[in-house]
């Protein structure tokens, strides 16, 4: 597919622009919408390697994000090599920070749950104490055991 239209991955860059004149033309617009247009045009494609460093995830993430749609039409070039558009990346990357910018920090949680005032080995303390309880427990009761079956 790839040899026999070498071209055909850079036409698809410019089908989104067509779209919005073809669509402007069948409602009768006079004139093309030229900021839509223009956008469409001057929109970057990605890589996924561009798209992941941008948002600061791996390859393989952004994969996972084109197949589940969440970054808007992606355009695959010799059916292996995805494009994303600069503009779907740059909006992913503002829903997200949005997203996160209201929610409270792990960190601020624990401070809140209170878990902070108490010393750094008081939960490692806590537990060894249990389990030592434990420990003594199992031996008196196998001691009883021991002693009731030797009677």
């Amino acid at each position: 597919m790839g040899a026999a239209y070498p071209l055909c991955g850079v036409f698809r860059f410019a089908r989104p622009a067509l779209i919005a004149e073809l669509a402007n033309e069948e409602v009768g617009g006079a004139q093309p919408p030229l900021a839509v247009a223009q956008v469409a045009i001057q929109d970057e494609w990605l890589t996924t390697a561009q798209a992941a460093a941008k948002l600061e995830t791996s390859r393989v993430y952004i994969s996972m994000l084109c197949n589940t749609g969440k970054l808007g039409e992606v355009v695959m070039i010799d059916g292996r090599h995805r494009r994303i558009r600069a503009s779907a990346v740059q909006a992913y990357l503002e829903s997200r920070t949005e997203n996160h910018e209201n929610r409270v920090s792990p960190r601020q949680a624990g401070v809140d749950a209170r878990l902070y005032d108490y010393p750094d080995g008081h939960f490692v303390n806590a537990l060894r104490e249990e389990q030592r309880a434990t420990k003594v427990a199992r031996k008196t009761s196998r001691a009883k055991a021991d002693r009731q079956s030797h009677r």
